[in-house]
């Protein structure tokens, strides 16, 4: 029996393609204590904590009601809130006919260097004594919290990454909606709590193991052009990976990159793949040549195929990381030959070294990776650990083999990206749907 229960499955297959969910920040009691803060209204008082009000006038329940309100905690000398301030600043000129206000409550200290740098969109406040943060439990800037439009803080200490789709959704909705929204998520909470007891049941007498791979009717291009796919870490492929913009393309249909699924070869060994019809691909780069590359990831690949055994094909490419001579150079057929040969004897040592429960294929001539990245130099530094910066690296691909997503497999951004392109991904959908109706069939 996988690890995975069967009401988790069951769940999966029943609940719609929703607005992906903000990934929150922080742990333990304090995120419990904030969870418990969401859905609830937005202390009043909080504002009249605030002082040295910029760009506008002090904020009350009167001039927020019926709006949606973006909080951005930040310190104008921490360099890691420069980019939370250019996301909010984005999302102030963006927003600006749609009901948001975006609030910038600054550090006690060097408060009159703030709104410089904050500029016009943000209406700026200063947290003197920072019983505000206190009042958040802000533990550390940047931190962002979202108010609706019924005055509730709907979300307490989001990532940067989930704010621009937060904002989005907020302000999509009307003042009945966000009204509703805390009862409907109690409703929905209790549906959820029932089917999980009811599928309790099937678990003790039904295996998903056992479960073929069935035909399904497949998403038409139509279904994935429509498909409300994960943003694109554009800070990651432009400032690490290099990855040049077409710049004749939009946003949404920028550079477009696919992968051909593996065949079975010498070169590929672990856990053999699904069909990856109707199911998403994650695969990770790494190499031999850098442990830091592989190390820690490995595991977690390990820990992901088996959780998400149904839904994902996890494949860890392998890689022989291109050849240059110190003078930028082409090395020799020679030297590329020899080095063919180095990377094949580690191919032979990776696959007695370790049981792998996700596949491995080894791309001895690079030929995915030049595929994917094929404008990327930062493989081609001399030697030391400069040529290796860009590692770990991992890339989510759609049903269709269009990579959606790439970034470090280290930050929460990789599981957000991952369960949303699973929640959207027309021909996951199609599949769910079929293999529900063999579950249904098979309980008994």
């Amino acid at each position: 029996m996988q690890p995975s229960t069967i009401a988790t499955v069951l769940l999966a297959a029943t609940i719609s393609a929703a607005a992906a969910d903000p990934v929150r920040e922080g742990a333990g009691d304090r995120r419990a204590a904030l969870d418990a803060m969401e859905l609830s209204p937005f202390p009043a008082i909080t504002w009249t904590m605030l002082s040295d009000w910029t760009n506008g006038q002090a904020l009350s329940p009167g001039l927020t009601d019926g709006k949606v309100v973006l909080i951005l905690t930040w310190a104008n000398w921490n360099p890691h809130a420069r980019g939370a301030v250019r996301t909010a600043r984005r999302l102030a000129d963006e927003h600006s006919e749609t009901d948001l206000i975006v609030v910038g409550v600054h550090d006690a200290r060097r408060f009159n260097e703030a709104a410089k740098t904050a500029g016009a969109g943000i209406l700026l406040a200063h947290d003197a004594d920072g019983a505000f943060r206190r009042a958040l439990r802000v533990d550390q800037d940047p931190d962002f919290y979202l108010i609706d439009r019924a005055g509730n803080l709907r979300y307490a200490d989001i990532e940067t990454a989930s704010v621009n789709d937060a904002v989005v959704q907020l302000v999509a909705e009307n003042r009945r909606d966000a009204d509703g929204y805390p009862a409907r998520v109690k409703r929905e909470a209790a549906a959820l709590e029932a089917l999980a007891r009811r599928t309790s049941a099937v678990q003790k007498q039904l295996d998903l193991s056992d479960m073929p791979d069935l035909k399904f009717p497949s998403a038409s291009q139509q279904q994935y052009i429509d498909a409300e796919w994960p943003n694109r870490w554009r800070e990651f492929e432009k400032e690490i990976l290099k990855i040049r913009r077409n710049s004749s393309m939009d946003d949404e249909n920028d550079d477009i990159r696919t992968f051909t699924p593996p065949e079975p070869s010498e070169n590929m060994f672990g856990r053999p793949p699904r069909t990856f019809d109707g199911r998403v691909t994650v695969m990770y780069f790494w190499t031999p040549d850098w442990v830091p590359s592989y190390e820690d990831i490995q595991p977690k690949m390990d820990l992901l195929q088996r959780e998400k055994w149904r839904d994902v094909n996890v494949i860890g490419m392998m890689m022989r990381l291109p050849l240059q001579n110190r003078d930028g150079s082409e090395p020799s057929a020679e030297a590329e030959e020899k080095d063919r040969k180095r990377f094949k004897t580690l191919v032979g040592n990776a696959k007695i070294k370790r049981v792998y429960e996700h596949t491995i294929v080894a791309d001895i001539d690079h030929e995915i990776m030049d595929a994917l990245l094929a404008s990327n130099q930062n493989f081609r530094y001399e030697d030391g650990e400069e040529r290796y910066r860009v590692f770990p690296i991992a890339a989510v691909f759609s049903s269709d083999n269009v990579m959606r997503w790439i970034g470090t497999p280290r930050s929460s951004r990789f599981q957000s990206a991952l369960e949303h392109t699973l929640r959207v991904d027309p021909g996951v959908r199609a599949r769910r749907q079929v293999e529900q109706v063999w579950i249904r069939e098979h309980k008994n």
